[in-house]
């Protein structure tokens, strides 16, 4: 076995699995290739998260609640759509 094992994942690699660009500067928010959300953002503490992680490195939180951006839906009654979260 290596000693040169993987635990984590780079930070850098899009979690797209059908994208894998993988050279985004750090602080970066979404992928520059197809616009996947690179972090999430704690409920408890607001900080941001890798997208691979369970808990908040800052306030160990459960991540697990935090809502995909699939739970997004546009809201078109105005003049231009407006993202807003599903509760």
């Amino acid at each position: 076995m290596s000693d040169n094992v993987i635990t984590e994942r780079d930070e850098r690699i899009c979690p797209n699995t059908n994208c894998q660009y993988d050279n985004h500067v750090k602080g970066a928010n979404f992928c520059i290739l197809c616009g996947t959300l690179l972090y999430q953002r704690c409920e408890n503490c607001m900080d941001a998260n890798p997208r691979f992680a369970r808990f908040c490195y800052y306030c160990g939180s459960s991540l697990s609640e935090v809502k995909s951006t699939a739970q997004y839906e546009e809201d078109t009654s105005f003049e231009g759509p407006i993202i807003k979260q599903k509760r």
